[in-house]
């Protein structure tokens, strides 16, 4: 069905994703051959968490087998008033500015020094 909710729809759009990761050799790294993750597997995963939770369970999971140090940021619009923020290994900044309609976020607090509400400004 359209809503994602069969095991053939989640291995679709898996095989899809996978075939999408497989073209960015910058991930290969990420999914040597003697690791016990493959690529087919995370996407299987990243692809069921997606289509049956919702966006903080997906995020949550996604971080408890993550490596590295990055900040990250989700949004779907099937729930279009709802963004999850994470990071692991590092702070996230979140501004928020209801004079400009605003919330900006990112790893680097100095991103989020932009001039939101002048005509003309940074944004």
């Amino acid at each position: 069905g359209g809503d994602l909710t069969g095991p053939s729809d989640v291995e679709l759009l898996a095989a899809r994703l996978a075939e999408a990761l497989s073209c960015c050799r910058a991930l290969a790294h990420l999914f040597p051959p003697e690791a016990n993750c493959t690529l087919h597997g995370f996407a299987h995963r990243a692809a069921a968490n997606f289509a049956r939770n919702d966006l903080f369970h997906a995020l949550s999971t996604f971080l408890s087998d993550a490596q590295g140090s990055f900040g990250i940021s989700a949004c779907c619009t099937l729930d279009r008033n709802v963004v999850c923020v994470a990071s692991r290994g590092q702070a996230m900044s979140i501004t928020f500015n209801p004079k400009a309609g605003a919330v900006l976020w990112g790893s680097e607090a100095a991103a989020q020094n932009l001039d939101v509400e002048r005509v003309g400004g940074d944004l």
